[in-house]
């Protein structure tokens, strides 16, 4: 007597396909929650690179037009005019809030320690969380070179002995 072939066990074969199916969407999920990490974390430093120089760029003018003297806070750097063509991304000072979120100012510096600072050892005005690097672009080293400026003209050429 011949018989039939045994029906295979489909019970084994939808639960594999259920498991096949749940590792490719975990993985695809997965993969598209790193893309966004990786995508996000670099807008938020391209953001904080640019209002990092924006700020270097206004203290330096506030320096210049206060004698040297270093801001005490946001609202001493709202009074400032922004120059034309000047600060798209962050339109100052109606973005100073948003400014804030990506840069934050020592305003207790003292001006005469900071002219006497190297481009790597300023630290007066830093990104808050990822940044790509600043100091490299010349708004630094603007900002030293208008603070030792103004103590030239002072007649101030170190900083004071603590």
């Amino acid at each position: 007597m011949v018989t039939a072939p045994a029906e295979p066990d489909r019970r084994w074969s939808r639960a594999g396909l259920r498991v096949l199916i749940f590792v490719v969407v975990a993985g695809v999920s997965g993969a598209a929650w790193c893309v966004y990490q990786s995508i996000s974390t670099a807008s938020h430093a391209e953001m904080a690179l640019h209002a990092t120089q924006e700020v270097c760029e206004l203290t330096s003018q506030y320096v210049r037009e206060h004698d040297g003297r270093w801001p005490r806070s946001w609202q001493e750097l709202e009074q400032l005019d922004s120059p034309p063509g000047k600060f798209n991304l962050f339109p100052w000072p109606e973005k100073s809030t948003d400014l804030q979120e990506f840069v934050t100012i020592d305003f207790t510096a003292d001006p005469d320690q900071l002219a006497n600072q190297t481009i790597d050892d300023f630290e007066a005005i830093k990104p808050i969380g990822p940044y790509f690097p600043y100091k490299g672009y010349g708004e630094v080293r603007s900002l030293l070179e208008s603070l030792r400026a103004t103590r030239k003209a002072n007649n101030v050429t170190e900083a004071p002995s603590p």
